[in-house]
């Protein structure tokens, strides 16, 4: 039977250990009286979050405080919490940052989780959280929704994950024997290359050069409260999520082989191609890939120089829905790009594209308003420029 453990990470947020301790007293345990928590707290030379940590009351089986002695750094700090696995016989940890917060349903979905994904070799990790917006592109995020509860990035996760020990070993031993350092960087998003403290990035590069995925639920079982801390300097609701609520849910897993709800690092549906039977194609509905002229076909709302296949409207959600389901229009197009072609009379409707995505922005997160502010500006560019062309 797996043994389950809890991680809580903390460093000098105590209020963000209080929330999350009191997310933590809300959730179904289901009787449990064999899961080890273990809160490991980095040095800051200022006790209050070991002292929240020892007095905060454990009634489902053994609770570890961990207090190091010197300051490890977050990425380091979190990188050793691996290491619990080994020292306490763990299976598997949910991993809990002090600016989260979970749902109440969170171990029972870890429960059915790790025993559904355990043995799946393309499984490299379970994420709690789901994302709603692209952090890549600045762009909101849909998953296609085909069958369960269940869909798949190649993107590692860090606002609420669970690790398996096997799964977690092997990435370990990839980061210790510094394999990130020979990565293609062209398969990695700029932003992400861009992250000068982050320990997630060697998990989302390691996700991209094993060609690995992370399973993500399609209610989130956490969420981000985006702290003041080592990556934010100000305070964002940004990338908040619903929560599931629901104390009554049965989990519907869905199988890697039985959903077009797989996604690459970027956010783009690597089941197109394959639905479309073409191969060698890429992928950038968001346009934010590099162009790759090694590849034989593209998908994208770009213009480009190149030999139109076939076109697709933009009106469903998710954008890759006007393809699977066959949607008329030429707002997102199949390039051959080993025909060059100038497409001299292809427009872009401007208009309607700018309705398309403006809708799906939640212009309540200050995130999405600066977008919304970019988004107007390129328009009101474009259109003057396409108003000069005529």
């Amino acid at each position: 039977m797996d043994r389950l453990g809890i991680v809580i990470i903390g460093y000098k947020n105590v209020l963000g250990i209080k929330r999350l301790f009191d997310s933590l007293s809300k959730v179904d345990f289901c009787g449990e009286s064999d899961l080890t928590l273990i809160i490991s707290i980095d040095y800051s030379g200022d006790k209050s979050v070991e002292n929240l940590a020892n007095t905060y009351d454990w009634k489902y089986g053994k609770k570890i405080v961990v207090a190091h002695d010197k300051n490890l750094g977050l990425r380091k700090h979190i990188l050793s919490c691996g290491s619990y696995m080994d020292k306490y016989d763990l299976s598997a940890i949910a991993v809990l940052e002090d600016d989260i917060y979970i749902s109440p349903e969170m171990y029972k979905y870890m429960c059915s989780a790790v025993e559904f994904y355990k043995s799946d070799s393309r499984i490299t990790g379970i994420s709690l959280y789901k994302h709603e917006f692209n952090i890549n592109a600045k762009h909101p995020f849909m998953d296609y929704f085909d069958c369960g509860d269940t869909f798949f990035i190649q993107y590692a996760m860090s606002w609420g994950q669970i690790w398996l020990k096997d799964k977690w070993d092997s990435f370990i031993r990839w980061y210790n024997e510094e394999k990130w350092k020979n990565i293609d960087e062209s398969k990695i998003p700029s932003n992400i290359l861009k992250w000068k403290n982050s320990w997630l990035k060697y998990h989302i590069m390691y996700c991209i050069e094993q060609n690995l995925y992370f399973v993500y639920p399609r209610v989130s079982l956490s969420t981000n409260f985006s702290d003041i801390g080592a990556h934010n300097k100000s305070f964002s609701t940004s990338m908040q999520v619903k929560l599931c609520m629901n104390k009554d849910v049965d989990w519907n897993f869905t199988k890697f082989d039985d959903t077009l709800a797989v996604y690459d690092a970027f956010f783009e549906n690597v089941n197109l191609a394959k639905f479309l039977n073409i191969t060698n194609a890429d992928v950038d509905l968001y346009g934010v890939k590099k162009l790759n002229e090694k590849s034989k076909y593209i998908i994208t709302r770009k213009r480009l120089p190149y030999k139109i296949v076939k076109s697709w409207g933009l009106q469903l959600r998710p954008m890759e829905a006007n393809i699977l389901l066959g949607i008329p229009g030429d707002e997102i197009i199949l390039y051959d790009l080993s025909h060059k072609e100038k497409n001299k009379k292809q427009k872009k409707n401007y208009d309607k594209i700018f309705e398309y995505d403006l809708k799906g922005i939640n212009i309540v997160s200050f995130e999405n308003v600066k977008y919304c502010i970019k988004f107007i500006l390129k328009y009101i560019k474009l259109k003057l420029k396409w108003k000069k062309k005529k």
